[in-house]
């Protein structure tokens, strides 16, 4: 029973400031007095509480920590840092206070030290924008290569299955 009231404690102060003084008033007496049945607070709570979705959800009944409460759907609702840093304000956070357009742009501050432009920021895995592109596009050429290197071997065995299959000699002499 003290656990209800603490919870309805806790939604009060929580509630949306749309009940009046007097109605919290009420409540908190009502919660303060041990002989208050759990019956006459649920008639109270909604005459005088008028409890925004928040608060009157489960989520204030139960021992569990906020995170595994906020799951919907099997996925997490996560809380997301404000975008300052950057004139987009309505533009979900990247990194460091930017969107993600202003923190591939100003956002990087370390120079690149895998490859022999030193005076460049890095773009990724430790290289400046120029090398890092022509490595993976080296990479792709590779790729597109390989598999057109194995590719007409499986061509020449698909036209032999559609040319009209040749019968061997003594096969064609006994027709």
């Amino acid at each position: 029973m003290a656990f209800s009231h603490q919870t309805l404690h806790q939604s009060t102060s929580a509630s949306s400031g749309s009940s009046s003084n007097e109605d919290s008033a009420t409540l908190k007496n009502l919660t303060s007095s041990r002989s208050v049945s759990d019956k006459e607070l649920a008639q109270a709570q909604p005459k005088n509480l008028n409890l925004s979705k928040e608060a009157s959800s489960s989520n204030d009944f139960s021992d569990q920590p906020e995170d595994d409460l906020e799951k919907v759907g099997g996925l997490a609702k996560r809380k997301t840092m404000e975008v300052i840093k950057c004139p987009h304000k309505n533009q979900k956070h990247y990194a460091k206070g930017m969107c993600n357009h202003c923190y591939h742009k100003y956002g990087r501050n370390s120079y690149a030290d895998a490859c022999p432009h030193s005076d460049r920021l890095v773009y990724a895995k430790g290289k400046c924008q120029n090398c890092y592109l022509n490595d993976y596009n080296k990479q792709k050429r590779r790729m597109k290569k390989d598999k057109a290197s194995s590719s007409p071997i499986s061509e020449d065995k698909s036209q032999t299955s559609n040319k009209r299959l040749k019968l061997s000699p003594e096969i064609e002499s006994s027709q």
